[in-house]
């Protein structure tokens, strides 16, 4: 009975840790090119500052919460064009979970000419850490963070995007201009299924810290 009873909480301990590690989290170009430097973005960023700063502030309690449940990270940078903010790098500087890999499409898991190692590199890391959910926040909205989450959907991932931690320096106001409901259509139809089981909205860092724990 003892040995019964040591094989199933040795199991159940097993489960847990495999299943904890199935999350990872995505952080999509956020590179001062992007802010600073693209369409006068300087300033936008200063009309802008305090959502710039309370976006910002959202991304390093997350970057803080993937960390302290030992959740892979991954970061995008685009092209040649930059590097990841400051404050992003210091955060997760010394993590032993993370890398950073960039990409030559708005969608990392594009296999279009030039971004086959860049995707290649993507998939490995996820596979590596058995990942099949992530949470994805960044930058744009309107174009990264909305290609690379339906390519995310077509690689059978399951996506939970986390509004808070997403904008798009496209647009005056950093909105973020893609909505649960139409972002996905090609031709006006549907090309992906975005019931909530493959893909959601995270509303708070508790739901956050939730999937982190699960």
């Amino acid at each position: 009975m003892i040995k019964v009873y040591l094989f199933l909480v040795t199991f159940l301990l097993i489960s847990s840790n495999a299943s904890a590690m199935k999350s990872g989290l995505l952080i999509l170009d956020m590179e001062s090119y992007f802010i600073i430097d693209y369409k006068g973005g300087r300033e936008l960023a200063r009309r802008n500052k305090e959502k710039l700063e309370a976006l910002i502030e959202e991304q390093v309690r997350v970057i803080r919460l993937a960390k302290k449940n030992n959740v892979p990270i991954l970061a995008t940078l685009y092209g040649t064009w930059g590097n990841l903010l400051p404050v992003l790098k210091s955060e997760l500087s010394g993590y032993q979970n993370f890398t950073i890999i960039r990409k030559e499409y708005n969608d990392l898991f594009s296999n279009g000419l030039g971004n086959e190692i860049h995707r290649k590199k993507a998939l490995n890391f996820l596979d590596k850490y058995l990942i099949d959910n992530l949470v994805v926040m960044g930058a744009n909205g309107g174009a990264c963070v909305q290609s690379t989450i339906i390519g995310a959907l077509k690689e059978s991932y399951t996506v939970k995007a986390y509004p808070k931690g997403i904008a798009d320096f496209n647009y005056h106001e950093y909105i973020y201009p893609y909505y649960l409901n139409d972002f996905a259509k090609v031709d006006g139809e549907k090309s992906i299924d975005l019931s909530r089981e493959h893909y959601e909205e995270l509303g708070t860092l508790i739901d956050i810290e939730r999937l982190f724990n699960n």
